[in-house]
């Protein structure tokens, strides 16, 4: 498994020009992203209590929209959405 997802990952890193930017199995140098499936993961739960591969879809929205519109960010103190209107309005 870990051989076909390494073949994968080599090929988005080269579509996306990855490797320029961050080293290859480096997670300290992507913060943010280490962040954010850190929550994803504690907040989705166990992917295998789904019985069907929608209902694992459909968590995954709702977990996705979650952590956009309600989860207060840290350094904003309110929700992602509610920063980009507020921010709208001023821009």
């Amino acid at each position: 498994m870990q051989a076909l997802c390494s073949r994968s990952d080599d090929k988005n890193r080269a579509i996306l020009g990855a490797d320029d930017i961050l080293a290859r199995d480096s997670p300290w140098e992507n913060g943010y992203q280490e962040s954010f499936y850190d929550k994803f993961k504690v907040d989705l739960g166990d992917p295998n209590r789904f019985k069907t591969l929608g209902e694992l879809v459909a968590e995954i929205y709702r977990t996705l929209w979650d952590y956009n519109n309600t989860r207060i960010h840290s350094a904003l103190n309110m929700p992602p959405v509610v920063f980009a209107k507020l921010y709208a309005l001023v821009a």
